[in-house]
């Protein structure tokens, strides 16, 4: 690492969520230990962009820099919180786009469809999913969502 570049810090806000995180990911058998050592977490006042709550950006000099729209977590839920910090850690750690097991989401993709990258009740059918998963689908799927989140990671 650059010693130019200030050391990696994940934030207290995001602690528990990162660690229930990796300990899923070390009962997969997944090593992504390095990579959490290199990611940075914050929270962000400033607009991350629009409709953006969550950002994960690599940075030229090795650190895995992850940014978490401050007011949208003030009023966020417990569910929403997790489901944030997952898919921004799948995004750094394990290299994973807004995809579902059958293809990528559209950018604009509606949160409630039919079809591929959607489960029989229409919500939608992985965690990365491009715009925030609605709390009744959380709490319905998270089972799903957990094996889901990890299921397509590299290590």
């Amino acid at each position: 690492m650059n010693p130019f570049e200030a050391k990696p810090k994940i934030e207290d806000e995001f602690l528990a969520y990162t660690f229930e995180y990796m300990s899923m990911a070390n009962r997969r058998g997944l090593k992504l230990s390095d990579e959490l050592a290199r990611t940075d977490m914050r929270m962000s006042q400033e607009s991350l962009g629009k409709n953006t709550i969550g950002i994960c950006r690599w940075s030229p000099l090795g650190t895995l820099k992850v940014r978490i729209y401050g007011p949208w977590w003030n009023g966020a839920g417990e569910e929403q919180r997790r489901t944030l910090v997952f898919h921004e850690l799948n995004h750094c750690l394990c290299m994973r786009s807004h995809n579902h097991r059958g293809g990528d989401y559209a950018h604009d993709a509606p949160v409630y469809d039919v079809g591929k990258g959607y489960l029989g009740d229409m919500c939608p059918a992985s965690i990365m999913h491009p715009i925030m998963i609605p709390t009744q689908c959380l709490r319905t799927h998270q089972e799903h969502y957990d094996e889901e989140a990890l299921e397509s990671c590299r290590d």
